[in-house]
């Protein structure tokens, strides 16, 4: 059975990111945590929680450029007005 509170060594290896980072997340209060006198203990369903609000959803490679390149190849008739006789505006 998983412990339900974690230390902060056992979160570090938990989430695998270095010590001071959660040190950091902590006294930002990004980090959802305990604090018992100067230990920081998490609750591993609030970490989780957490994690999961944080998560992003990766983008189509190939829906991004072909918006781009649609953008890019529009003609607007003021700039193509202006370019052919920049004296009548």
């Amino acid at each position: 059975m998983a412990k339900e509170f974690l230390d902060i060594n056992e979160l570090s290896e938990y989430l695998n990111i270095k010590k001071s980072t959660i040190y950091h997340l902590v006294e930002n209060g990004h980090l959802p945590h305990y604090k018992i006198g100067r230990l920081v203990r998490c609750k591993r369903s609030d970490v989780d929680a957490w994690i999961e609000k944080h998560r992003r959803e990766g983008i189509e490679i190939d829906k991004k450029p072909k918006e781009v390149f649609k953008i890019s190849t529009r003609t607007s008739p003021d700039i193509d007005r202006i370019v052919q006789n920049p004296l009548n505006r």
